[in-house]
């Protein structure tokens, strides 16, 4: 006991020593990276150790030349940044060779941001006077929501002390035994000053102006390096830059969300895959498009330091399908099911689960959003055992890729199955012990003890 106390007391002092050093820093000359990534925009950087960035084809993406303090953090397994003491930005030319191109790009100020839209996926990036028009429309915006904020607590401030103002004047008249009438008429006019709205226009509203080299070539392999303002190449800048595309795009995958278990989504990537349920619950689907791309290169593209496997494919969530249908086919009925706005509620009481009921904005969810916006597809355990679905975008056309099956597997008939495969093994056993026992009586004692 006293060992297994002693041993418990050197793990934590270990793990307290192991978390209570500082990782080690150290300076580096490094790429950060801004790139479009197929669906938004991330942010990278590329060590010394590292030699090739990675950057999307015919996408926008800005990169700068710092030397900053580099450190390993093992919680997260991650490099990072410590910019807090040493942070040099060079401006100077970045030279790119490859492929029959060769640019000399010179730094330049950006921003980015993502409209607010339909499908919430309307990524820009401006350079130059574009962005910093955008960033000055950005700050305007703030000013006039923060004016309008400021206003309005004046406004409710003087409201909410008229109202106790006549709450006290109508007290004291209905003590004095006089007329409140005009008091009362005051008091049921008086209204309270409307709430300032939030800035709508941008979903993501624009990073702070950056400065970087703009970056926006087709697929292949290139050669990049840094020279300093005297054309001198930087030691540790040669790189190789890796510009690579999707294999398939514009491809349809699936959300699918069962109502029981709304917090447990699952994703469908391929017409050949089936959606089994049970039969007791409605279906929330999402159709989205999505694009392939080589694992390795994606998850570089998204953080340099990661890992991947070259040789496989992954596919990557983009956007959901604009102002699609689906049709819905129940054996030889069909249906065309529309999209729709639903909210997600808890169900009290003794079964605690989650319900889907449709969104209603004048009514009970009157200053709430939408919890998620999708096709519900009503599945009842009956007859039909099978459905299948498409979608249809908004010119007609049937969505290739599209189609899913679904099939329904009763809980009831599953259960003697279930009996029948546990009994097996257990008969299997029963008759392996009575053959022995058989045999052991038949030996003569004898036998028996030698084998003993």
């Amino acid at each position: 006991m006293k060992r297994l106390i002693l041993i418990s007391i050197l793990a934590l002092g270990s793990i307290g020593v192991l978390f209570s050093e500082a990782p080690v820093r150290t300076e580096e000359l490094i790429y950060t990276i801004v790139t479009y990534n197929g669906k938004d925009y991330s942010a990278t950087f590329c060590r010394e150790d590292s030699d090739t960035i990675y950057v999307h084809a015919n996408g926008d993406a800005f990169l700068s030349v710092k030397k900053n303090f580099v450190y390993y953090w093992p919680i997260t397994q991650e490099w990072k940044i410590d910019d807090s003491v040493l942070d040099i930005t060079f401006e100077g030319t970045v030279e790119i060779r490859g492929n029959g191109i060769e640019q000399r790009l010179k730094p330049v100020d950006y921003t980015y941001f993502n409209l607010r839209g339909e499908y919430e996926s309307n990524w820009k990036a401006v350079e130059g006077e574009e962005a910093h028009a955008e960033w000055d429309r950005y700050l305007a915006l703030v000013k006039d929501y923060i004016d309008a904020v400021q206003t309005y607590n004046k406004e409710k401030a003087a409201y909410e002390t008229r109202i106790n103002e006549l709450f006290l004047e109508i007290s004291a008249l209905k003590q004095a035994g006089k007329d409140q009438t005009k008091k009362l008429a005051e008091l049921n006019a008086c209204t309270p000053p409307p709430e300032p709205k939030e800035p709508e226009y941008y979903l993501v509203p624009p990073v702070q102006i950056q400065r970087g080299y703009h970056v926006n070539l087709p697929e292949g392999e290139y050669t990049i390096r840094f020279l300093t303002q005297d054309g001198k190449v930087m030691s540790g800048s040669r790189k190789k830059l890796v510009v690579f595309d999707k294999r398939r795009t514009a491809t349809i995958g699936f959300d699918v969300i069962p109502e029981d278990r709304w917090t447990m989504p699952s994703e469908s990537n391929k017409p050949s895959s089936v959606l089994y349920v049970n039969g007791k619950t409605d279906l929330f689907i999402r159709p989205y498009i999505q694009n392939e791309y080589n694992d390795l290169y994606f998850n570089k593209l998204v953080m340099n330091d990661a890992r991947g496997n070259p040789n496989l494919y992954r596919w990557v969530k983009i956007q959901q399908v604009p102002k699609c249908t689906v049709e819905l086919f129940t054996g030889k009925e069909r249906a065309v099911l529309k999209e729709a706005p639903y909210v997600v509620e808890q169900v009290e009481g003794e079964n605690l689960g989650y319900r889907i009921v449709n969104f209603e904005p004048e009514g009970a969810h009157k200053g709430k959003s939408p919890s998620i916006i999708a096709f519900r597809i009503p599945i009842r355990e009956g007859n039909t055992k099978s459905y299948s679905f498409t979608v249809i975008d908004e010119h007609g056309t049937k969505l290739k890729g599209s189609e899913r099956a679904i099939r329904i597997i009763s809980g009831h008939r599953a259960v003697p199955l279930s009996i029948f495969l546990t009994a097996v093994p257990l008969f299997v056993m029963g008759c392996i012990l009575v053959v022995r026992r058989r045999r052991l009586a038949e030996k003569p004692r004898a036998e028996i003890q030698k084998e003993v």
